[in-house]
């Protein structure tokens, strides 16, 4: 009976679809990063570049959703085990310019502080500094420090229990304010001006 079960699930994986593409902001080149695609019950995230990959999918088609919101896209598995090229899929996401228009960053200060207690979570974080919200979080490494993983208004770096980076306008690889503290990095909020309806 076991064998038998193992047999099926195997069948089944084998004539599953895979999928991958790009998401950019629409209009443009500009890659998103870190937004969440979901194709049926499976999710993937874009990289630093916008690429994304995930499965796998079975028989049907399948509508694609981009953080939650539909994007009128589709895709269709034929159980032949493929991989499906989505190609490049333009959306109007925050993390594009707030959604249209300018984003205006003029109260937002380079440079770092600390405070007698932490902002709290992303959105309280994006607020202090005005009408911002945030639009995704992560870093990358390098030698000198760490950069950008995604276009934003600012980025936040935060260190120790409520010590702050800000870098204002950044894009994938900038590198990134840390609080000139000995206190490890505990993460990076991105923030940019709400979607204009």
């Amino acid at each position: 009976m076991a064998v038998a079960v193992c047999g099926l699930a195997w069948a089944t994986d084998a004539f599953a679809c895979e999928y991958n593409g790009k998401l950019v902001c629409a209009g443009t080149t500009d890659p998103i990063a870190g937004a969440v695609v979901g194709i049926s019950n499976t999710t993937a995230t874009s990289d630093a570049f916008g690429n994304f990959a995930g499965g796998p999918i079975y028989g049907g088609t399948y509508d694609i959703f981009v953080n939650s919101v539909n994007t009128g896209l589709t895709a269709t598995c034929s159980y032949t085990g493929q991989i499906i090229p989505l190609g490049t899929i333009e959306v109007s996401l925050p993390g594009c310019g707030g959604g249209g228009g300018e984003c205006d960053v003029s109260s937002v200060h380079e440079g770092w502080f600390c405070r007698e207690r932490p902002l709290g979570d992303p959105v309280n974080e994006c607020a202090y500094f005005g009408d911002f919200v945030p639009v995704g979080e992560g870093f990358n490494v390098t030698p000198g420090g760490l950069t950008a993983n995604m276009t934003a208004a600012f980025a936040i770096v935060k260190s120790g229990r409520a010590c702050y980076g800000v870098t204002v306008e950044v894009v994938p690889g900038d590198l990134l304010v840390i609080p000139a503290v000995q206190q490890g990095v505990s993460h990076v909020t991105y923030c940019n001006c709400p979607p204009t309806p």
